[in-house]
């Protein structure tokens, strides 16, 4: 990266401060494309939101939800998923998100538009815990139940989801749950 070897230590940063340059001018671009890498369709017809869904929106900056529109398929950045397809043989409706520092698992139940801004309707899984540890590759979940589910937010920005597959495997005692990414690894905090 030295053009010129008379001042080697100027030069190089010089070529790094234009290195960086480039890359945030590239990023500015990619983000300004930030429609085009989430693409929503088979639209629903007949769902509202219900008045905790609202809350949560208003303390996300949503002032009106006039302009709502209801989607069962979000493609995000080229990952496939599918609400409402959870307790079936093939499952496209689990997400994964980072939530107060750490990698979480939701079931998503429908993807809509409002103010021209997407989110997720999503219900939440516990807590994952990692029966290969040290290996992250493994999570064993539950569902929670409603009063857990009400100290999450009921809905997700999709930016917040991370565009990966998982593949979900009931556990043999019909309560717990494995699932595993297809890419990827989580992020966790071990005791």
């Amino acid at each position: 990266m030295v053009k010129h070897a008379v001042k080697p230590l100027s030069s190089l940063a010089n070529q790094v401060e234009l290195d960086i340059s480039t890359r945030l001018e590239t990023m500015t671009k990619l983000s300004l494309q930030q429609g085009e890498e989430i693409e929503l369709t088979v639209t629903i017809r007949g769902c509202v939101l219900t008045d905790r869904e609202k809350d949560d929106l208003e303390m996300m900056g949503i002032t009106s939800f006039h302009d709502l529109k209801f989607f069962k398929v979000c493609k995000i950045l080229g990952v496939h998923f599918r609400s409402g397809e959870w307790g079936c043989r093939r499952c496209g409706s689990v997400i994964t998100t980072i939530y107060r520092r750490i990698s979480r698992y939701c079931i998503v139940d429908t993807f809509f538009v409002v103010q021209d801004k997407t989110y997720a309707r999503v219900t939440w899984l516990s807590i994952p815990t990692y029966p290969c540890r040290p290996f992250k590759i493994v999570v064993k979940v539950t569902l929670m139940t409603p009063a857990g589910q009400r100290l999450h937010r009921s809905v997700i920005p999709v930016d917040k989801i991370d565009p990966c597959t998982v593949a979900v495997l009931p556990h043999s005692d019909g309560v717990h749950f494995y699932m595993m990414r297809e890419k990827g690894t989580d992020r966790v905090q071990w005791d």
